[in-house]
Order: C-alpha cells, then structure tokens, then sequence
C-alpha cells in the first residue's frame, strides 16, 4: 500500500486530472455545439435523437468528448453528481461506434473494456463484453498497443482475483515495442509505465500466498 506520506500527494494529483479531464470535455462539446446548434441541451434533457445528426466526421469529438467524461469519473468515482451524468458520455460514445466502430485502431473497443469491465451488473457491467470488446481492440491494433492488455488486466483481472492474467496481460503489454507503431509511441509508453507500476504493486491488488 502507499505510505501515508503520498496520499495527499496522490489526493492532489486525482484533483488535478479531474480538472483537465473537464476541461477536455469541455472544449470537445463546444465543438460539438458549434457544429450542431442545440445537440448540448437535447443531450442533457435526455433526448434519445440528440446525436442522430451527427456524422462519420463527428466521431473524433465524439469519442474524445466521451472519453474525458469518463476519465473524470474514475479521478473521483464517488462523485454523485457526475455518476447521474454516465449516460450522456455513453450515449456519446455509442453514436461513435455505431459510425466508426474501428476508429483510432480499437480506441472505442479499449474505452469499453473498462465501462463493462468496471461497471457492477446492475449497471450494466458484463466481463464477458470487457473480452470481447478486448479481443477486438488487439485485432484493429494488430497487437501493437499496450493500452488493451492494461485496461483487461485492471478492470477484470483484479476484480477476478486472477493474478496469474493479470502478469500475462501486463507482460504482454510491456513486449510492444515502441517503434513499432510511431503514432502510437507516446500512449504505449504511459500504458507501459503503468503496467510496471502495476506489477511493482502487485501485492497492493492480490492476496498473494507467501512462499514457504
């Protein structure tokens, strides 16, 4: 576990992502706004035709807009307020794959392994989707982004208690080289340095038996 010592540390840094997961989505639903007049209002009012406007060039606000919802989120998910906002960004994000379900090499596909993955049942949670959407994520990326293989491990192998895929998975996501695929070197190597965090703190996710 963290030394009492980091935990504000750690507290101010939540804060600070928050803030600039916020901001993000802000500015992305400005840009929606401005493309199509009104599509903030009627998503807030609950309107299920809100998005039906928007097209194939709509998908990277879409998905970004979404995206930064949800980050926020997992910064403070005890967050009630927000929690009553969920289905705005999933709603968002659903549009997105409905016209571009292969966009940014199975970034919508890696978005969903977490959702299923991290959601309780009631909610919508489903483990056996979180693979699915996983197997399809490393399919359009052709096994070249480590982000998958952290997203499964977080939201699935931990909550499972099963330590031994949770390794593979983060083993996997650190063989990636990182010149394998240009455009996506920065993002591999901020996955890459979670996954070794992750296995430096293993024993902080697992009841681990002790060898004799």
């Amino acid at each position: 576990m963290l030394p009492e010592t980091e935990y504000p540390q750690r507290q101010e840094a939540l804060v600070r992502a928050k803030r600039l997961y916020l901001r993000g989505r802000d500015y992305c639903l400005k840009a929606l706004e401005l493309r199509h007049p009104g599509l903030q209002a009627r998503l807030e009012a609950g309107d299920p035709a809100a998005l039906e406007k928007t097209g194939a060039e709509d998908v990277p606000y879409l998905y970004w807009t979404a995206a930064s919802w949800m980050g926020a989120f997992s910064a403070e998910p005890f967050d009630m307020e927000m929690l009553l906002t969920l289905s705005r960004p999933l709603a968002l994000m659903a549009r997105a794959f409905q016209l571009e379900e292969g966009y940014g090499k199975g970034a919508i596909h890696e978005f969903y392994i977490s959702v299923y993955g991290s959601l309780p049942v009631s909610l919508g949670g489903s483990r056996e989707k979180a693979r699915l959407h996983f197997s399809r994520a490393v399919e359009l990326a052709g096994g070249l982004t480590a982000g998958p293989y952290v997203a499964l491990a977080t939201s699935v192998s931990i909550p499972t208690q099963n330590s031994s895929e949770f390794r593979d998975l983060l083993g996997q996501a650190l063989a990636i080289d990182l010149d394998s695929s240009p455009e996506n070197r920065l993002v591999n190597l901020l996955s890459q340095r979670k996954a070794r965090w992750l296995l430096a703190h293993i024993e902080d996710y697992f009841l681990l038996e002790e060898a004799p």
